[in-house]
């Protein structure tokens, strides 16, 4: 019943990436609550 209504609310995301060299200015940007949704650091392998 909840996954049936859950369905009908135009649920909008954000992910804001950043790459790994600049994990810093992500951790403080999530510690100012600077970040509107989710974190992701990148890393290339």
């Amino acid at each position: 019943m909840f996954l049936k209504e859950a369905a009908q609310i135009p649920i909008k995301n954000h992910i804001e990436t950043f790459p790994f060299e600049k994990a810093n200015k992500a951790l403080i940007a999530l510690k100012n609550d600077a970040i509107k949704g989710a974190e992701v650091l990148v890393v290339n392998w």
